[in-house]
C-alpha cells in the first residue's frame, strides 16, 4: 500500500465502516429474499408421508406435462374437423364496395360513382364425397389421440409403480439394516463383558466391530439409492415423498396368461393403431375424389346496386367443374394414400403383436417373481432359525462368534433378498396389468 493510500484509509476509518456496514446490511437483504421466495415457492407442498400408490399416481396423473400435451393434440384435431366440416356447410358473407371511376356521368354505364353491396351465398352439392370421406377420417384422428391418451394414462402408472415400489424397496432394506445392526451393538457389549470375565477374545469384538462398519457403508449406499428414487418420484408427482405406506397389490388376477393375452385387441394402443388405419383408408378415397366433378351453388341479394344492374335484386349461379387432366397429380396423391393406408395396417399388426408379447413376457416374469419370492420367504424362515441356534450352541461353547457372524449375515442377505423380490413381485403385477390394458379409472 503507498503512503497516499495508507492516508486516505487513516483519514477516513468511519467512511471504510459505513462502508463495510452498507454490503453487509445489502447482502442480509438478498438472502431474507431468498429464503422468502423460497418459502412463498414451497407453501401448500407439504411432503407425503405414509404416501399409496394411488395419492402418487394421482398427483402424477395432474403434472404430467406429456399428457397435457397430448390432451392439446386432441384438441387440434377437433378443431380440423370444424375446418373440414365447413367445407360441406353454407357459407353467408356481407359484402361492401366503392368504386370511383373518370366517367361523364351521362349514362349508366359512366357513373363517377359506383356503390353495391350485398349478402353473398354459397353452398357445395358435390365434390365427389371427399368431404365426408375427410369428416370421417379427422373424426378417426380423434378417436386415435384419445386411446392414446388412455394409453399414456396407463404407461405413466409403471413410472410411477416402479418408483414407488423402489422407494419402498430401500425404506425397508435400511429398516433391516438399522435393526442387524443394533443387534451387533448389542453384541458388541456382550462380547466385552464376556471379554472381561475371559470367555471371548478380542478378536470377536473386533470382528463383530467390522461387520457394524460394514452395515454402515451398505446403509450409506441404499440411503443414496432412496434418494435418488425419492427424487424420480417427485419428478413424476410435483411433491416430496417422505415414506411410502404398507400396501400390497396382488387381487382380481386372471388365473391364465390366455386371459391376459385375449383382452389385448382392447389395449387403448391397439385401438389407436386400429383408429389411424381408418383414417388412412379414408384418406384414399379424399384423394380419389379428385377424379370426381364438383358442383356448387353460389348466389348474391344485393341492397344496393346503381347504373345498369340497379334493377336487379338477386343472381344464382350452378357452378360445375369437371377434370380432365392434372398432369398425374390426382394419380400420385391416390399412390401416396394408398401407401400411408397399407403402412397404417402393418403398423396395426404389429402393435397386436408388440400388445401380445409384452403380456406373455409380463406374465412370465411376474410367475417367476412370485415363485422366487416363496423361495425367499423359506430362506428367511430358515436362517432366522439357524440364527438363534447358533446363539444358543454360542452359549454354550459348541460354536465360536464368527460363526454366529456367519450366520447373523446369512439373514441379514436373506431378508434383504426377500424386501427386493417381494417390491419386484409388486412392480411386476402392476406392469403384468399395464401390459394388458387392465387399467382403468376404478383401479383403485
Amino acid at each position: 500500500m503507498n503512503k497516499e493510500s495508507l492516508y486516505v484509509v487513516q483519514m477516513n476509518p468511519d467512511g471504510r465502516a459505513r462502508g463495510i456496514r452498507r454490503r453487509r446490511m445489502i447482502l442480509r437483504g438478498i438472502i431474507f429474499l431468498n429464503l422468502m421466495t423460497t418459502a412463498v415457492g414451497y407453501a401448500g407442498e407439504e411432503p407425503l408421508r405414509d404416501a399409496t400408490l394411488k395419492d402418487c399416481y394421482a398427483l402424477a396423473l395432474q403434472r404430467s406435462e406429456s399428457l397435457a400435451i397430448q390432451q392439446e393434440d386432441i384438441r387440434e384435431a377437433q378443431g380440423r374437423f370444424s375446418q373440414i366440416l365447413s367445407e360441406i356447410l353454407p357459407r353467408v358473407s356481407f359484402e361492401s364496395s366503392e368504386k370511383k371511376q373518370g366517367g361523364a356521368g351521362g349514362s349508366p354505364f359512366t357513373l363517377t360513382h359506383v356503390p353495391q353491396r350485398q349478402f353473398v351465398f354459397s353452398q357445395p352439392l358435390f365434390s365427389g364425397f371427399k368431404d365426408f370421406a375427410a369428416l370421417a377420417a379427422s373424426k378417426a384422428e380423434q378417436k386415435q389421440l384419445a386411446e392414446e391418451l388412455k394409453r399414456a394414462r396407463q404407461t405413466l402408472l409403471r413410472d410411477v409403480s416402479d418408483a414407488f415400489y423402489l422407494i419402498k424397496n430401500y425404506q425397508e432394506d435400511l429398516k433391516v439394516l438399522v435393526d442387524i445392526a443394533s443387534d451387533l451393538k448389542d453384541r458388541v457389549v456382550e462380547l466385552k463383558k464376556r471379554e472381561e470375565l475371559g470367555r471371548s477374545r478380542a478378536s470377536d469384538v473386533a470382528s463383530t466391530e467390522a461387520r457394524i462398519y460394514q452395515i454402515e457403508a451398505d446403509t450409506q449406499i441404499v440411503q443414496s439409492q432412496y434418494d435418488v428414487a425419492g427424487q424420480f418420484m417427485e419428478f413424476l408427482t410435483g411433491r416430496k415423498i417422505v415414506s411410502i405406506a404398507d400396501e400390497e397389490h396382488e387381487a382380481n388376477l386372471f388365473s391364465s396368461q390366455e386371459d391376459y393375452a385375449d383382452g389385448v385387441n382392447s389395449r387403448p394402443d391397439v385401438l389407436a393403431a386400429g383408429q389411424a388405419k381408418v383414417a388412412a383408408q379414408k384418406k384414399v378415397a379424399v384423394a380419389r375424389a379428385g377424379y370426381f366433378p364438383t358442383v356448387s351453388v353460389d348466389g348474391n341479394s344485393y341492397t344496393k346496386r346503381v347504373g345498369a344492374s340497379a334493377g336487379v335484386d338477386w343472381d344464382v349461379t350452378l357452378q360445375v367443374k369437371v377434370p380432365l387432366f392434372d398432369g398425374l397429380h390426382t394419380k400420385g396423391e391416390i399412390d401416396e394414400a394408398r401407401a400411408a393406408s397399407r403402412s397404417a395396417e402393418l403398423s396395426e399388426n404389429r402393435v397386436k403383436r408388440q400388445a401380445v408379447l409384452d403380456v406373455q413376457n409380463s406374465y412370465t416374469q411376474y410367475q417367476g417373481y412370485q415363485k422366487q419370492r416363496d423361495a425367499l420367504k423359506k430362506a428367511v424362515d430358515a436362517a432366522q432359525e439357524s440364527y438363534d441356534l447358533q446363539l444358543e450352541d454360542y452359549k454354550n461353547g459348541l460354536v465360536n462368534n464368527l460363526d454366529v457372524l456367519q450366520a447373523l449375515q446369512d439373514l441379514l442377505t436373506m431378508r434383504r433378498n426377500y424386501i427386493a423380490v417381494q417390491n419386484t413381485v409388486q412392480r411386476a403385477y402392476w406392469n403384468l396389468r399395464i401390459a394388458a390394458g387392465d387399467i382403468t379409472d376404478d383401479t383403485f
